[in-house]
C-alpha cells in the first residue's frame, strides 16, 4: 500500500457520497442525543421509561444489523445504502411526533432497524472503494460519522437555546439527510464484497465484486462463498470483539466520564461537559490520523500503539485528582481506540463479506448495548472508579486483539509472533 493514491479516491464522487453517508448517520445521532432531554421532559418520562425507550433504540439497531448483511448481499450496496440513508431520513422525524412512551418506544425501535441497515451498508461500500484505492479509508470515513456527532450536537444545542421546539429540529434534520440520500446515493457504488480470506489467516486478496455483473452472478457467487463460511471462527469472532470492546468501552466513557468528574471529584459542570467532548474529540481526531498511519505502521502496529496509549491514559484518568487534567487524558483515550473499529470492520469485511461486517456491528450494538447498565450496576455496589476499570481492562484487550486485523498472508504469524512489536 502506499499513501499516495489516496488522494485522487478521496476526491471521487462514490467517496464523497459514502462519506456523506457516513456524516449523516453521525448528525442524526448528535441530533436525537441532543434533543433526548427534551422528549423526556416533554412526554413526563422517568429514567426508567427512558432507558427502555433507549434500549428499543439499541435493539432494533442490532436487529437491523443482523438483517443489512443479508439485505446487501441480495441487492448490493448501493441500493442498500439509499434505502438504509432515506429510511433514516424519514424515521428520524417520529420520535419528535411521538405522544406517548409506547409511541416513542416504537418510534426508536424504527429508526434503530434503519440505523443498522445504513451502518452496514455504508461500512461495506467504505470497504469496496479501500480495496479498489489499495490504500486504507475507512478510518477516513468513520470520521465522517464522528464530525456529523459533533455538528449535530452543537446544532441541538443551538436549537434547544433558540426555543426550537424537538418535532420542528427533527424534521428539518431529517430533511437534510433525506434530501442527501436522494441525491448522493446514485454515487454510491454498487456490488458486493466478495469474502476472500479463510478465518486462519491463509493468503488470500478479499477481492471486490463491483459494478452491475457483481449486482447478477457475481453477487450470486460472493453469496455462495459466504454461505460456505458462514460460522464465526477465531479470526472473525476476535474481530468481532474488538468491536464489542470499543463500543462498550467508549459507551461508558461517554455515558459516565461526566458523573466522574462532577460528583467523584467535584468538578464544575462545564468541565464534565468537556470530559464528554474530550472522548468525541479524540476519536475524530484519531480517524482522520487513522488511515495514514495504518498505511505507515500497519494495522497491527497501530491498533497495539493506539491500545496501549489508550490504556495508560485511562488509567491516569482514574488516578489523578484534579478534575481538569481529566477532558486531555480521555481525549488521549479516544484518539488511541479510533482507528480500531475501522480496522476491524475492514478486515471482517475483507475476510468474510457484508456477513463478517454485520457480525462485527452487531456484536458492538450489543456491547454498547448492556455497557451502560454494567458498568451502573457495579458503581453502585462498589465506586464508580472501581466500576471503570472495566473499560481499562477492555481498551488494553483490543491491543491483545490487533493481530486479527493483519493483512490475510500474515494473521497467523501476527497473532503467534506479535508481528514485532511490543505495543
Amino acid at each position: 500500500m502506499t499513501a499516495t493514491a489516496a488522494p485522487p479516491v478521496r476526491r471521487t464522487p462514490a467517496y464523497r457520497a459514502v462519506l456523506a453517508a457516513f456524516a449523516s448517520l453521525g448528525l442524526a445521532a448528535g441530533t436525537w442525543g441532543a434533543r433526548i432531554p427534551d422528549i423526556k421532559a416533554g412526554l413526563a418520562l422517568d429514567e426508567g421509561s427512558l432507558g427502555t425507550t433507549l434500549l428499543g433504540l439499541s435493539i432494533g439497531a442490532v436487529v437491523g444489523a443482523l438483517g443489512g448483511g443479508v439485505v446487501v448481499r441480495r441487492v448490493g450496496s448501493r441500493r442498500s445504502v439509499r434505502v438504509g440513508w432515506v429510511l433514516v431520513g424519514l424515521l428520524l422525524v417520529l420520535p419528535g411526533q411521538a405522544s406517548s412512551w409506547a409511541g416513542l418506544t416504537a418510534a426508536f425501535a424504527a429508526l434503530g432497524l434503519a440505523v443498522g441497515l445504513l451502518d452496514v451498508s455504508m461500512n461495506g461500500a467504505g470497504v469496496q472503494l479501500e480495496h479498489a484505492a489499495g490504500v486504507p479509508l475507512l478510518s477516513g470515513l468513520h470520521a465522517g460519522w464522528s464530525a456529523g456527532v459533533l455538528a449535530g450536537a452543537a446544532a441541538g444545542s443551538l436549537a434547544v437555546a433558540a426555543g426550537v421546539s424537538t418535532a420542528v429540529h427533527l424534521t428539518v434534520v431529517g430533511g437534510v439527510a433525506l434530501a442527501a440520500g436522494l441525491a448522493l446515493g446514485r454515487d454510491v457504488p454498487d456490488g458486493v464484497i466478495a469474502p476472500g480470506g479463510d478465518d486462519d489467516g491463509d493468503d488470500a486478496t478479499g477481492a471486490m465484486a463491483t459494478g452491475a455483473a457483481a449486482a447478477g452472478a457475481d453477487a450470486a457467487g460472493a453469496s455462495a462463498a459466504g454461505a460456505r463460511r458462514i460460522g464465526p471462527g477465531p479470526r472473525l469472532a476476535a474481530l468481532a470483539a474488538i468491536g464489542g470492546c470499543v463500543f462498550l468501552a467508549e459507551g461508558a466513557l461517554l455515558d459516565w466520564s461526566g458523573v466522574l468528574v462532577r460528583e467523584s471529584l467535584d468538578g464544575p459542570e462545564v468541565m464534565g461537559a468537556l470530559a464528554v467532548t474530550g472522548v468525541s474529540a479524540g476519536g475524530l481526531v484519531g480517524r482522520l490520523l487513522g488511515d495514514g498511519l495504518a498505511a505507515r505502521w500497519g494495522s497491527v502496529v497501530l491498533l497495539r500503539r493506539g491500545a496501549a496509549m489508550a490504556t495508560v491514559a485511562l488509567v491516569a484518568a482514574l488516578l489523578v485528582r484534579p478534575p481538569g487534567l481529566v477532558p486531555p487524558l480521555l481525549f488521549l483515550v479516544g484518539a488511541g481506540l479510533a482507528p480500531a473499529v475501522p480496522l476491524a470492520f475492514a478486515t471482517a469485511g475483507r475476510l468474510r463479506g457484508e456477513h463478517g461486517i454485520a457480525v462485527a456491528t452487531t456484536v458492538g450494538y450489543g456491547a454498547y448495548l448492556v455497557g451502560p447498565a454494567l458498568i451502573g450496576g457495579i458503581a453502585q455496589a462498589t465506586t464508580l472508579h472501581l466500576a471503570l476499570v472495566v473499560p481499562v481492562v477492555l481498551v488494553a484487550a483490543t491491543g491483545a486483539l490487533a493481530w486479527s486485523t493483519a493483512p490475510d498472508q500474515r494473521a497467523r504469524g501476527a497473532r503467534s509472533a506479535g508481528d514485532g512489536d511490543p505495543f
